[in-house]
């Protein structure tokens, strides 16, 4: 007898093979038979009729961090259909924590993981990869968690916020912390570098790291120097870095930033495919929308933050700092990515605040929020960030629909929602693996279904070490996701992003069900997956 039946629909097995009728049969965790199981009992049986069994998606590139502790249902993913996430990306991450810098990091990374809205105690009790992981289990969630460690966080535990390159101490004391964080379980190292302190790192040291890394047969992550002018000297530069340290580097939200930039992905494409077929570990992820989002303390340029998180509010209060500032947004600086340049501020939305005061420009560009209060953009940034301490979330137009197609059709992407929670978030956060399915599949055919799931399931368990999942397929985990291909589209927009998707039936982790006709239950079935070596 089994715990679980799924009857009479068609299953897509997460390989990229065709799709089959058939029955799976699910005794505690496991997917123990597939086929027909007609007169199989069972203690509970999901009817499946004209719907795909699919596994459940893999969210390689989250930021649900503290999120998962805070909120452990996981409402916003399991309603898409995700039953795994990543989190700890873009070289900021919760843990580990750090002690001289404390208040500075949690200043940095709040914004992104929402450090302000948990428990103090709960927050300084986190201070390595063991104590989170181990909250994770003890306190449950609906999806599986892994974690990569940021590069950030380990870079400001031994030089703060400086504009310096390691010398050998501190460069041996952050491949310390590393293999530490690796011994814990992280799956492998995340890197910001278009944001302090990870711009201020260089090749070598990336590199160093990455050997750890790599043996650990752990994973890489990089959010590039740079996704727009100098996209394709980022792209050699983490290319170079798998070919010198042996590592598999993940790039990050592929995208090309820009107009000016449009069509470049053809070459970004090559610089993959090429660097493959030499024998090198090179894959990536992308987000279906054409914009992103991310703090806005990044539209600043690198400088403003050399003397640390204290003296930023300070500096922004100077005229003459401003002034500075205006003049870089127009002209740029050599590696600094400046997306106010690349994009123009009306490009450029405000997604999240802590204050209730600025909460009415939610929603708003910069152009159209700074004229309500008759001011330049520039100046309503600078204010804004001093009057939010810096928590401030946006959303930035800066992506072609051929270019997103592009990437989406290379055989070595996978997605990932990059979703950050706010108080206006980006509709990825909500409809990335939906939109997918319903927009790129059904009606605009830029992959067939099979390949689609295929990207959303065995390639990502494949590159991030997940075992046993990705696929249906007997002695497997149970992650399985149930949907209407003829229904199935994300609902949110920019305007309006926290809106469910249309089309997920059910969804199971670990054998347990999770989302069913519309409701999500707390089973609390989620494992946490851990780096084995």
């Amino acid at each position: 007898m089994f715990d679980v039946k799924i009857c009479n629909g068609l299953i897509i097995d997460g390989s990229g093979n065709k799709r089959y009728k058939a029955d799976i049969g699910i005794i505690k965790d496991r997917i123990v038979k597939i086929g027909d199981l007609s007169d199989a009992k069972a203690g509970e049986v999901i009817e499946a009729e004209g719907h795909i069994i699919c596994p459940g998606f893999i969210d390689i590139h989250s930021h649900s961090d503290l999120m998962l502790i805070i909120n452990p249902l996981a409402e916003e993913k399991i309603r898409q259909g995700v039953t795994t996430e990543i989190v700890g990306n873009c070289g900021l991450s919760l843990v580990p924590g750090v002690d001289r810098y404390k208040d500075e990091l949690e200043g940095y990374i709040g914004p992104l993981l929402n450090t302000k809205i948990v428990e103090e105690d709960i927050y300084n009790s986190l201070h390595s990869v063991s104590d989170y992981l181990g909250l994770l289990e003890k306190k449950g969630a609906n999806v599986n968690v892994g974690a990569l460690v940021g590069h950030g966080n380990l870079r400001i535990a031994v030089a703060g916020f400086n504009n310096i390159e390691l010398n050998n101490i501190r460069t041996e004391q952050i491949k310390e912390r590393l293999s530490q964080c690796m011994d814990e379980g992280a799956l492998g190292l995340s890197s910001g570098l278009a944001y302090i302190p990870g711009s201020y790192a260089s090749r070598d040291e990336l590199v160093e790291l990455c050997k750890i890394v790599s043996n650990y047969n752990g994973i890489y992550t990089s959010h590039l120097r740079n996704e727009s002018n100098e996209l394709i000297k980022s792209y050699r530069e983490a290319i170079k870095i798998a070919e010198l340290s042996g590592a598999h580097v993940q790039i990050s939200h592929h995208k090309v930033m820009g107009p000016e930039n449009y069509g470049k992905t053809i070459e970004t494409i090559f610089l993959i495919t090429e660097a493959r077929a030499r024998g090198l570990k090179v894959t990536c992820d992308q987000y279906p929308y054409d914009a992103g989002s991310t703090i806005a303390m990044s539209l600043l340029p690198p400088w403003v933050f050399e003397k640390g998180m204290d003296s930023l509010f300070g500096f922004l209060q100077k005229e003459e700092i401003r002034e500075r500032i205006k003049a870089e947004f127009k002209t740029g600086l050599l590696n600094w990515q400046c997306v106010v340049k690349d994009l123009g501020w009306s490009n450029i939305l405000i997604a999240g605040v802590n204050s209730k005061k600025n909460e009415i420009f939610t929603g708003k560009d910069f152009v159209k929020a700074a004229a309500e209060v008759g001011k330049e953009p520039a100046d309503f940034l600078f204010d804004l960030l001093i009057e939010e301490k810096g928590d401030v979330i946006i959303v930035a137009f800066n992506q072609s629909a051929e270019d997103i197609k592009r990437v989406m059709q290379f055989p070595y992407t996978m997605f990932g929602s990059d979703g950050v929670f706010c108080s206006k978030p980006h509709p990825r956060l909500y409809g990335t693996f939906p939109r997918i399915l319903g927009k790129y599949v059904r009606e605009e055919g830029v992959l067939t279904l099979e390949e689609a799931v295929r990207k959303m399931t065995s390639l990502p368990a494949g590159v991030f070490g997940l075992a046993r999942r990705g696929l249906i397929k007997k002695d497997y985990y149970a992650d399985i996701t149930i949907f209407d291909k003829e229904e199935i589209i994300d609902r949110g927009t920019y305007v309006e992003p926290a809106k469910s998707p249309a089309g997920i039936k059910c969804v199971l982790v670990n054998g347990e069900v999770v989302f069913r006709e519309g409701r999500v239950y707390k089973a609390l079935s989620g494992q946490v997956i851990k780096n084995k070596k």
